[in-house]
């Protein structure tokens, strides 16, 4: 499910000029601008900021990372919390009229309208699922088949990691690819089929399912999540509602941010967690809730209770009767009630090798990690599986026209209801997800209007790498 927002820096703030210290003068320097003080050794950084002031003649350049697709926006931490490596990409989000939204017409871009038409900064409501409501069942020819395989080859090459990938590109006019690269424990070749740990794209799975419970009325997106939960649970809520948990505005933190919580949850591989154990790990500290999003996989656990209370099934059942029902979606699937099966790709990454598939009793990572996840982060897919479930969200099957632009309505911070809006990095309506355990990491996009999805997976943590695998791959079946 994880990137930094980032917003515009203090007034004068130094950290954020972007120019170089240049003398009165002096070659290139202003006429009349008087030189600015150097900065003090003391002087505040801004939280967010990856550049800071350097001496003159230094240029202030940009992480060679945020490139064309730039990582899924993540929220504003507060002080007290330690920023989390990323999570895919101010106000409770407004509900929607009960009414249903008019039928989106075809929008897919022609080769005419292209060309003039203005690039989009936010994603449009309703959401336009005409472009993937009935993609071909066709595989791409050969020549975008070879150049997207060149495409993962080179990724391969250029990271020197240890591990692989496996990535789907459906393109809904012209077909389907799916290819895969490098190993799947260092020795192995990789496969389409190989499952991958895709740890917070889990969150959209959850988000997707109580959005349909909403559709047939069994909860109310705006009422208190506490009256969905478990009679006697004794959590405190803080009052949030089910619509500012599954967006991250709830104001509950992070049970992973709990002093130990990795030493304690890695010290038992096979110690199986359950939800109200997860929850006794969060502290009393609660935060304004229904503004600032701020990423905390507590929120999912509570979400999964809901499903589990609301269903009177198991979160696992629950789901493969609902939103994961369907063909090919087998191995789409939730630990610990599913477990993985083979073919699975061993994580690579520090301090795991491929001993810990073994010692996790089958779970990816451990029981202990699947547990403890749970609606969080605990599935676990092999590409094409989770490129048909993107498929189908993304064209209205898995849930109505009305609830995806619930799920797509971005009050600020680019966050949804399981979703992280895209739209700005491309110029074109589109929405995603990250997730990222040890050893692996996932990506998962849709372009609805170009009727496009891409899913990019690897078995070595690379948080950042499967961006511009996915962003090279887009652009290799777009300009063919």
């Amino acid at each position: 499910m994880n990137a930094l927002v980032f917003t515009p820096p203090p007034a004068g703030h130094g950290a954020h000029r972007r120019h170089r210290h240049v003398a009165p003068g002096r070659p290139g320097a202003p006429a009349g601008r008087a030189r600015a003080a150097p900065p003090r050794a003391d002087a505040p950084r801004h939280r967010h900021s990856r550049a800071t002031v350097f001496p003159r003649s230094t240029v202030v350049r940009r992480s060679p990372r945020f490139r064309r697709f730039p990582p899924v926006p993540r929220p504003y931490r507060r002080p007290r919390a330690w920023l989390l490596l990323l999570t895919l990409l101010t106000g409770c989000t407004p509900a929607l009229e009960e009414t249903v939204p008019p039928t989106p017409t075809p929008d897919r871009p022609t080769a005419t309208t292209t060309a003039t038409a203005e690039k989009l900064t936010a994603f449009p409501a309703p959401f336009p699922v005409t472009g993937l409501v009935d993609p071909v069942p066709a595989t791409l020819p050969a020549a975008d088949a070879a150049a997207l395989t060149d495409v993962l080859t080179q990724a391969l090459t250029r990271g020197g990691i240890r591990g692989g990938y496996s990535a789907v590109v459906v393109d809904a006019e012209r077909g389907t690819w799916t290819g895969a690269v490098g190993t799947a424990d260092g020795t192995r070749p990789m496969t389409s089929e190989h499952q991958f740990a895709i740890g917070s794209l889990t969150q959209t799975v959850v988000a997707a399912e109580v959005l349909r419970l909403a559709e047939t009325g069994l909860l109310g997106l705006d009422e208190p999540i506490e009256r969905y939960l478990p009679a006697g649970l004794g959590f405190d809520t803080n009052d949030a509602t089910v619509r500012e948990v599954l967006g991250m505005r709830s104001g509950i933190p992070d049970f992973r941010e709990t002093v130990g919580y990795s030493i304690t949850v890695h010290a038992d591989p096979m110690r199986a967690w359950t939800p109200a154990e997860v929850l006794g790990l969060v502290g009393d500290t609660r935060f304004r809730k229904g503004t600032i999003p701020s990423e905390s996989a507590t929120n999912y656990v509570l979400a999964g209770l809901v499903v589990e209370t609301v269903t009177g099934r198991e979160l696992h059942a629950a789901l493969r009767a609902g939103v994961l029902a369907g063909p090919g979606l087998d191995r789409l699937v939730l630990q610990p009630g599913e477990r993985p099966t083979e073919p699975v790709a061993i994580p690579f990454g520090v301090g795991l090798e491929p001993g810990t598939w073994s010692r996790g009793g089958g779970y990816l990572l451990s029981l202990s990690e699947a547990s403890a996840g749970g609606a969080a982060r605990a599935m676990v897919a092999d590409a094409p599986s989770l490129a048909r479930w993107w498929t189908r969200l993304c064209g209205g099957h898995v849930v109505s026209g009305t609830s995806l632009t619930e799920m797509a309505t971005f009050p600020s911070h680019q966050i949804g209801l399981g979703l992280h809006d895209l739209t700005a990095a491309r110029g074109t309506p589109a929405v995603g997800a990250y997730g990222s355990t040890p050893g692996f990491a996932a990506f998962a996009a849709c372009l609805p209007r170009d009727g496009l999805v891409v899913v990019v997976l690897t078995n070595h943590y690379l948080p950042f790498g499967v961006y511009d695998v996915a962003l090279e791959l887009l652009d290799a079946v777009r300009d063919r």
